[in-house]
């Protein structure tokens, strides 16, 4: 990782809640947006809440319109509009139909590419005999309930005796056949991802719409081979519990999750006629792992990247991020580890390999369980511990020390506000004012489609990093930023930066003329300050395009110093 400036790498700081990232320097924001960040300042990718409440997340998926679908492992559906309020009642309820066991229950869910005029939708979960069910449903009159009684069963394959190995993900190919992973069977050292006469250790393509309850694609690669099974595309997997296309270009990405030393993600590019095999259980990883019975090792694909259970336990794959509001991302192949928590994405070289990316821990430990995309490309993660889904984003990232040189305001020029009840998360409140300043002219304000914002407060002698607070730019947000001639103002209904709800940068022609108003509240806002707040507080707006804001506060004066400070500059 290496900056764009010759800045050095500084040591790793605390987050404040609700954001968990990591910092990324920017070696891919100067190659893929041709620009620098602001002067000692960094970009991060990471997570915020996007919606709560969601049980057992197990897999996330989208109709093609602006809803996600969360699916909760018990064999609950719920709906998540644009705004992550969670509708009710669910949209499906098979919660009889489901075996909890291990690690059995509702697995997966991908809509019909024709949703919108069939209204089918597909599912993947462990029956009460403890086998795999493919069934297909319908949606109802109402858009937002399924019809329950209208289940179809495409495919059921026995799985015994152990209840986990399952895979269970579903996902329709730019081909328009429907995929379906499944796991080994399960038991130590079991044959079956070889075995040519099952289905268990296989990705598996068949066509929903070509026949009752499917056909056979004419082109599978083992049509017409008596010792193999129509039905497989793919074969050599242990446990590939998530799987994707690129949206972009049709790749395949399969994460096996491995057995006692190695997980992997796979790969097969979209000119594939399929029929890979990918090595479980001859090959572990790269390594070596029962060799009895297997071919020479040409007859074997290996993975684009494992890793040894000293970094993880369970690799959870996701997706390549194909979303508009973060084109840092772009391209890039995001995964997960359920043990560890681990945010990775996987780039390719140009030259054959891959380069690994790594954006550190921000969710908990056994908690990663799977990736969602919405219809526009961005990304989510699904974490079974606190129920939560969360957004993939990248965001400018205050530096761990004040900037040196920023735009000053006139005497008692600027004010701030910080309400911090500690018992109350909704009733946060910042509010920062920086007025009477030198004369700017409009194009100090930067261009905010493509500039990214952060406030950034440091307190007391030591200048620390206390908190700090990001605004998406008009491509995170296209409808918050509007040009007004005399500067830019932002207001965000939903709080997409972060909590900050308006800004107004205006312009001032003459001396004394120039202002910016920061206005904020909310559960979103990450943690403020503790109050009393320590001194003193000095407070700067960045934003990516280096130009740099600043007011210092001596808190003299404070209102209900419990909870609320409330100052002006010197």
């Amino acid at each position: 990782m290496v900056f764009c400036s010759s800045s050095p790498v500084r040591p790793r700081w605390r987050v404040p809640a609700p954001w968990r990232a990591s910092r990324v320097l920017a070696v891919a924001i100067c190659t893929l947006l041709g620009r620098h960040p602001a002067v000692g300042a960094e970009f991060e990718t990471g997570l915020t809440p996007f919606a709560t409440g969601l049980g057992q997340v197990i897999d996330v998926a989208s109709a093609g319109d602006s809803r996600l679908f969360v699916v909760d492992r018990i064999g609950v559906i719920r709906i998540v509009p644009p705004d992550g309020r969670v509708l009710g009642p669910p949209f499906l309820d098979i919660r009889s139909k489901v075996v909890l066991a291990g690690e059995s229950g509702l697995l997966g869910l991908i809509f019909h590419p024709n949703y919108a005029t069939n209204g089918f939708f597909y599912v993947d979960y462990v029956d009460l005999d403890g086998n795999i069910a493919i069934a297909r449903y319908s949606v109802s009159a109402n858009p937002d309930v399924a019809d329950p009684n209208s289940e179809t069963f495409i495919l059921s394959i026995t799985h015994q005796p152990f209840p986990n190995h399952n895979g269970g993900d579903l996902n329709f190919g730019p081909d328009g056949y429907l995929y379906i992973s499944v796991g080994d069977g399960a038991g130590f050292n079991s044959f079956n991802g070889q075995a040519r006469d099952t289905l268990l250790g296989k990705i598996l393509r068949i066509d929903v719409d070509g026949g009752s309850p499917y056909a056979i694609p004419p082109d599978n690669p083992f049509v017409g081979d008596a010792s193999t099974l129509d039905e497989i595309w793919a074969l050599g997997f242990r446990n590939p519990y998530r799987f994707s296309f690129d949206r972009s270009t049709g790749d395949m990405f399969v994460a096996d999750v491995g057995e006692n030393a190695w997980e992997e993600v796979d790969f097969q590019p979209s000119s594939s006629p399929g029929g890979e095999n990918y090595g479980w259980r001859c090959y572990e990883g790269n390594e070596p792992f029962n060799l009895t019975g297997c071919g020479p090792i040409g007859d074997y694909t290996f993975p684009i990247h494992a890793y040894s259970h000293g970094d993880g336990c369970a690799v959870i794959g996701g997706f390549v991020y194909r979303g508009g509001r973060y084109p840092l991302l772009g391209g890039q192949y995001l995964f997960s580890d359920f043990c560890t928590g681990d945010l990775w994405s996987l780039v390719p070289d140009g030259g054959g390999m891959w380069t690994l990316n790594s954006f550190g821990r921000p969710l908990p430990p056994f908690s990663a369980t799977t990736f969602g995309e919405d219809a526009g490309g961005e990304v989510y993660v699904g974490s079974t511990v606190d129920e939560t889904v969360y957004q993939v984003v990248t965001r400018l990232a205050c530096p761990a020390a004040p900037l040196g040189t920023c735009r000053q305001p006139g005497p008692g020029g600027a004010q701030l506000l910080i309400r911090n009840d500690p018992d109350v998360v909704n009733r946060r409140k910042l509010t920062w004012k920086w007025k009477r300043g030198d004369v700017t002219p409009v194009q100090a304000f930067g261009e905010p489609t493509p500039a990214d914002y952060a406030l950034c407060l440091y307190a007391g002698t030591a200048e620390a990093l206390a908190a700090e607070v990001s605004v998406p730019n008009g491509v995170g947000c296209p409808t918050c930023w509007k040009a007004t001639g005399k500067g830019f103002k932002y207001r965000d209904g939903g709080a997409a930066g972060e909590g900050i709800r308006k800004i107004v940068l205006k312009a001032g022609d003459v001396q004394g003329k120039a202002k910016i108003v920061l206005k904020g509240s909310g559960a979103l806002l990450p943690s403020l300050p503790a109050v009393p707040v320590p001194d003193p507080l000095r407070v700067q707006l960045i934003n990516s395009d280096d130009e740099c804001w600043e007011a210092s506060f001596s808190a003299p004066a404070r209102k209900n110093a419990d909870s609320v400070f409330k100052d002006t500059s010197d």
